[in-house]
Order: structure tokens, then sequence, then C-alpha cells
């Protein structure tokens, strides 16, 4: 028989608050369509945002579903556990209530261990890029499927590093770590800041950014010039023509020495 339904969790308020009413309703319209049939919507207003996570979500919880159905299955066809009988066995008859007692807080346990087991499995299954310690002491296990959702989520930031600043931050300051359910609200939490940082850090680089320098010279100290020496020259003979006067041998002396100064100066 097919999967008759989705789990919905707690976190999903968080995360869809920012969303108006129109918006949540096509976002709710999306996430059961796709659990149903698989088929994914086509979103344009900030639901879809969110929906890329949800939708992770709903195919984690579809593997785990089709583990355990599997898992199921196998068992029956090697027997499964035994079904308690409805009448006292000749055993349990003769067992005084305490000795009873005892002997069904073992079957409890011996349970118990199983589901601790098959969790346990079904963690491994699931390949990790990071753990982050929660406040008691256990730990969350982020999959390298999560860090592809928030790399979608948020171009901007550095997923892994990102992480890994939290998980610094966590054992720097142990008494405010998350819990279970608050982690991953903590996690969206701190990559929408670096997210929102990222516009601003590009615009202190760009206000701090060492202008181009245009038309200066290879000393990098002042600008260039276009210089016309000859004219400078003659503009130069005019005038000291004009205060000295002088021969024409004096006034080739003059223009020589112009020349050897030119000369220095480049």
């Amino acid at each position: 028989m097919a999967k008759q339904y989705m789990m919905l969790y707690y976190d999903y308020l968080e995360i869809i608050a920012p969303l108006s009413n129109v918006e949540r309703g096509r976002l709710l319209t999306a996430v059961l369509k796709y659990a149903k049939t698989g088929e994914t919507e086509k979103l344009s207003g900030n639901e879809r945002f969110v929906f890329p996570m949800i939708k992770g979500q709903i195919d984690r919880d579809n593997r785990a579903y089709e583990e355990k159905c599997r898992a199921n299955a196998k068992n029956g066809k090697l027997g499964g556990r035994p079904r308690k009988s409805g009448g006292l066995t000749e055993k349990q008859m003769v067992l005084p209530e305490s000795q009873k007692s005892q002997e069904e807080e073992k079957e409890k346990e011996k349970y118990k261990e199983e589901d601790k087991e098959e969790d346990k499995e079904e963690d491994y299954c699931t390949e990790s890029a990071i753990r982050l310690m929660l406040n008691d002491k256990s730990e969350y296990i982020v999959t390298l499927e999560q860090v592809s959702e928030w790399e979608e989520l948020y171009p901007a930031v550095d997923i892994m590093q990102q992480l890994r600043n939290m998980k610094g931050w966590i054992l720097a300051n142990p008494e405010k770590a998350k819990t279970k359910q608050g982690i991953l609200r903590f996690v969206n939490g701190w990559l929408s800041r670096e997210q929102n940082k990222e516009p601003e850090a590009v615009a202190v680089r760009a206000r701090y950014a060492a202008p181009v320098s245009v038309g200066r010279n290879r000393f990098k100290n002042f600008e260039a010039h276009e210089t016309d020496w000859d004219e400078i020259n003659r503009l130069e003979l005019e005038r000291l023509r004009r205060k000295f006067g002088g021969t024409d041998t004096e006034e080739e002396e003059l223009t020589q020495n112009i020349v050897n100064s030119k000369i220095v100066r480049k």
C-alpha cells in the first residue's frame, strides 16, 4: 500500500514565518504535490527559497520509510518477532509475580536495544559532513545533502567553513549549545546573517580599493604632462634678449645652455 501521509516538523514554523499567507498557501500545495507524486511545482515568490529545504526533508523521510518497509518485509519472511500468547504458558503459571515482572522488563529492554541499533544503522547510512554538539552532549549530524541545499539557498556563503565556525563557537560556548529541535533554526539564522553580510563586504572592499591611476609616470607619484620644450626654449630666448640684449654668438651660447639643461631634466 502506498504511503498516505507526510511528516511536518515544528521547525517549519520558523522557516515560513517571513512568508505571506499567499506564499505559504502556494508552498503547502507544492509540498503536498511533491510528497504525493514527486512532481515539482514552478514557484515564483519567496516560497521558492524555502521549498528546496522541505523537499530535501521529504526525500530523507521517504528513504527512511522505504528502508523500514524493506526491513519489515525481510523480518516477515524470517517469521518476525514472536507474538505474545493470549493465555499464560506453563512456565508463566508457575512463576511468582516478581519474577514475571523481571522477565517482562528484560524483554522490553531487549526490544529497546534492537530499536537503538536500528537508529544507529540509519544514522551511519546517511553520509555526514560535520557533527554539531547539542545541549545534551549528543551530536547533530549535518549531511552532505543538507550542505548542498544550503549552498543553493545561500550562494554567497562558504557553507562548510561556516559550519566549522559554528562547531568551534559551540565548543567554546557549551552552555549555549542548542537542542535537537532548535539546531536547524540556529544554523539557518547563522547562514542568513552571513548571506546578508556579503553585499556590505563588497561595498567596503570597493570603497577602500586603491584607485587605478591613468596617465601617471613610471614613478606613480605625479601626473604625466605633454611638454613642448621647443616652445619653452623659444620663449626663454625672447625673454632673455629683451632683458639683456646680446650678439648672435651670445644667443647661440645661451641656446646651447638651455638645450643642455633640457637634456639634464630628461
